[in-house]
């Protein structure tokens, strides 16, 4: 929304996305680009064209006309050859007459996601600024909820300010889960895998902040998938131990078990305090 917003005012956008699939497909934002413009980067596309091939028709289509805005969007999701594609364009952006926005999510980037190569690659690199979007205030979801018959406080405690959690449950009209977070929240832990899933739902019983410790005394063997949902993003450290991101991701996971699991659980917890 932050981009679209700024992109409003430009004369001259080109727009690609990653889209999240099992098998991207080679160079997908930029075939979306492709299809608008034609020429010379339509050809290459279509082609199969090396990431300098690429990027070459790329640069040819940026410097026609007035200065464009240049958007990729969901990086996270991208595919190798648009990886490269961007890696080069990084390196030799001061020369290209454009400003080139790619937007990805941080927290669904684990340590060896390929992403955190190239990001890493152009950290020092000239005409490259990293910006961070942080989550909104405590003010600012006050000012969102004003207009709602809905606990601001509360409604910050639970989405921890991320701005998708805090419209779409606003847009529901109470705290209650709205079924899109539901949704966003359970295909996100569906990338996950067997053993990391399992874990989440003995976290999902215990309070924040869990020592890893009880943990593992009511997870079991699934503790040693805790590095999986760390790298997830869907679980974050907190002080000695660890717990959710957000709070509502918490309370997804724990109203998808069923009564005689969250009961289960619950009865390994009390045993292991014990």
């Amino acid at each position: 929304m932050l981009v679209r917003r700024f992109c409003e005012r430009r004369e001259r956008v080109l727009w690609g996305a990653c889209d999240e699939l099992f098998a991207p497909p080679a160079l997908g934002p930029f075939v979306d680009i492709a299809r608008i413009v034609g020429g010379g980067l339509q050809a290459r596309v279509a082609n199969g064209g090396g990431p300098y091939e690429v990027l070459e028709a790329l640069r040819q289509e940026l410097e026609r006309g007035r200065v464009p805005v240049l958007v990729i969007e969901d990086v996270h999701w991208a595919d190798e050859a648009t990886l490269d594609v961007l890696r080069l364009l990084g390196r030799r952006i001061e020369g290209i007459r454009a400003l080139v926005i790619a937007t990805y999510r941080d927290d669904e980037l684990g340590r060896e996601h390929p992403l955190r190569v190239v990001v890493g690659a152009l950290a020092t690199a000239p005409g490259v600024a990293r910006v961070n979007v942080l989550p909104l205030s405590p003010e600012a979801v006050a000012e969102l909820a004003a207009p709602h018959s809905v606990d601001a406080d509360e409604l910050y405690r639970v989405t921890g300010g991320n701005p998708f959690f805090v419209v779409e449950t606003l847009a529901a009209g109470s705290v209650e889960i709205p079924g899109t977070v539901r949704d966003a929240v359970l295909a996100r832990v569906a990338c996950l895998g067997g053993g990391a899933r399992a874990l989440l739902e003995p976290l999902a019983v215990t309070r924040p902040g869990t020592d890893v410790s009880l943990l593992e005394a009511i997870a079991g063997d699934a503790i040693d998938h805790l590095e999986e949902c760390l790298g997830s993003g869907v679980v974050v450290p907190t002080g000695a131990g660890v717990g959710f991101r957000h709070e509502l991701e918490r309370m997804v996971i724990e109203q998808s078990l069923a009564p005689h699991q969250r009961r289960a659980l619950h009865s390994r917890e009390l045993a292991a305090l014990q």
